[in-house]
């Protein structure tokens, strides 16, 4: 019904009302294969040891990830897992966190 096609496809909502006229804002949807292996992670509390001190150490250059969680999601994605993330931050958090997750080094990894 939406016909997207596999992989990235941009979107766009509108909603129109009589208090604030017509409003849009876009997004994108990406499309897997039926196949494909999927592991959903939370973020905060699960990627950083503490939902508060995960969100606002690392804007501060101060790390406090799970140990070993470099390890855990290279070993998921080895098996031939994609990892997607979850998170309830702030869309305004959306570059800091993304930066954070694919930033992510702990120890030789």
């Amino acid at each position: 019904m939406l016909q997207l096609k596999d992989g990235y496809n941009k979107i766009e909502y509108t909603v129109k009302s009589e208090l604030q006229g017509e409003q849009s804002i876009s997004g994108s949807i990406f499309l897997y294969e039926q196949n494909v292996k999927i592991v959903v992670s939370d973020i905060d509390g699960t990627v950083t040891r503490s939902d508060i001190r995960g969100n606002v150490y690392y804007v501060f250059g101060k790390e406090w990830f799970q140990p070993e969680i470099c390890d855990l999601y290279t070993k998921i994605e080895q098996n031939g897992y994609v990892v997607m993330y979850l998170s309830a931050r702030p869309i305004g958090m959306h570059n800091v966190t993304t930066t954070m997750i694919t930033g992510l080094k702990q120890g030789e990894e």
